[in-house]
């Protein structure tokens, strides 16, 4: 058996799982530039801010945010961070019965933190929507800063 994992056989929702992966990561992005702007650090030397940022979990960055965002947006941001956590840290594995472990049931399976939960399109594309939601709303708030 080749070593590769269970997603790959289902490639729709392998591309889904990236393209949720890329915006998270387009949010964090934003992100960063967000609390850059709206903390007054653009006067600051990038390097510096950029290392502080590279070196800082996500969720910490939200906590950053209290006094600098409306409360609706940090709700959101914490939404994504939960999906970001479960889909970049879950173990995945295919869902096989028990009883009969070579009989595949095409269910991608990925759990976090005792929580499981089966990988679908639907779950993906709603983090794909709320990850572009995010990114209009920080692209809102730092266009209208500046």
């Amino acid at each position: 058996m080749p070593n590769k994992l269970p997603i790959e056989d289902y490639p729709d929702l392998l591309k889904a799982y990236g393209c949720a992966m890329a915006w998270i990561n387009m949010v964090d992005f934003q992100l960063n530039l967000a609390i850059r702007v709206k903390g007054k650090f653009l006067t600051a030397d990038y390097s510096v801010v950029k290392k502080i940022f590279d070196d800082m979990l996500f969720g910490r960055k939200i906590a950053l945010t209290e006094n600098l965002f409306d409360s609706t947006l940090r709700k959101n941001l914490d939404n994504l961070n939960k999906r970001r956590l479960f889909l970049a840290h879950g173990i995945s594995g295919e869902e096989v019965p028990a009883s009969n472990p070579q009989n595949r049931t095409g269910k991608i399976v990925i759990s976090h933190k005792h929580k499981e939960e089966v990988l679908n399109i639907d779950y993906l594309e709603a983090t794909v929507t709320l990850a572009r939601q995010i990114s209009q709303q920080l692209h809102d708030l730092t266009a209208a800063t500046q």
